[in-house]
């Protein structure tokens, strides 16, 4: 016996009595034996269908709930069958920034927008506009920097460099200053020498080759425009010893000239200009410390 349900509905068609089902027929779940084509399961919120299986059946695939600063997405990597959560953001840090060569990388995981490189394997740099701020670190050895640079450079023509600084200045202002180094040393304990700035050179020419001169540094003034006029040019210049709020030194000297005994021939300071001017004429004399003395340097025609 039949009677009206929400499974069964009674209708009268031309005079006759017609049964007819419900639409899509029994409740069921989608998941269930009721479907040949899909794998019984029951349902979790988050949970998506997949086609899985050498014989594809509809599927349960949970939901991949990551870990904080991580993100999971569905997705197919390189030879997968079916889609699975992949991981696309994580917590590892990214590489260092380093001089090695260009690589294009095989990570399927890409970086967070508000990441960071170290841009040596040894400081920790933070960037703020087109500055870069070392991190304070603890220096490991000798010539061991907060940033060094490394490098081979195979020389093809005259004035090539394994550092260069190029750029222009449009000046408005007194001093300016096109390349500046502000180190500040602050001492724990007594030193023999401090330099605020050094430059050494090794310089080593192989068998049979010949260097006429070779310098630890060389000071170039060079005007190439302009229809001004320059008052007096200098190539080096040394200071005196400015102080502002600090030590008071006790001897005060312009340029230091170390003692040379490293060659068979050795001289305090060579000057290449030849004086034309007639013999025996006094020009005056500069002060120099010889010997930890003060002493006086005479100029004038021999």
């Amino acid at each position: 016996m039949l009677w009206d349900s929400a499974d069964f509905t009674f209708s009268t068609v031309g005079g006759r009595r017609v049964v007819s089902l419900a639409a899509g027929g029994l409740a069921h779940d989608i998941l269930s034996a009721t479907h040949g084509d899909s794998t019984a399961a029951a349902v979790v919120r988050g949970d998506i269908m997949i086609g899985s299986g050498v014989v594809p059946k509809w599927t349960r695939l949970a939901r991949s709930v990551p870990a904080a600063n991580v993100l999971n997405v569905l997705g197919l990597a390189n030879g997968d069958l079916e889609p699975a959560w992949k991981t696309v953001l994580d917590a590892t840090a990214p590489v260092n920034v380093s001089l090695a060569a260009a690589a294009a990388g095989t990570s399927l995981v890409f970086s967070h927008r508000d990441h960071g490189h170290l841009l040596d394997v040894a400081i920790a740099p933070t960037w703020t506009g087109k500055h870069i701020f070392g991190g304070s670190r603890t220096l490991s050895g000798q010539l061991d920097a907060i940033v060094n640079i490394n490098g081979a450079v195979t020389t093809s023509v005259a004035v090539q460099a394994l550092l260069a600084i190029n750029g222009t200045m449009s000046v408005g202002h007194d001093v300016p200053v096109a390349l500046l180094v502000r180190p500040f040393l602050t001492f724990t304990a007594n030193v023999n020498e401090a330099f605020g700035g050094s430059l050494a050179a090794f310089i080593n020419p192989n068998a049979g080759i010949t260097v006429a001169l070779a310098a630890g540094f060389r000071g170039v003034l060079a005007s190439s425009a302009g229809t001004g006029t320059i008052t007096r040019a200098a190539a080096i210049r040394a200071d005196s010893f400015v102080v502002a709020g600090g030590p008071t030194p006790v001897t005060n000297i312009g340029v230091d000239i170390a003692l040379m005994n490293s060659g068979t021939n050795n001289y305090q300071m060579g000057i290449g200009e030849v004086d034309l001017t007639v013999a025996g004429t006094y020009y005056g004399r500069y002060s120099v410390l010889y010997n930890g003395l003060k002493k006086y340097v005479h100029v004038f025609n021999a």
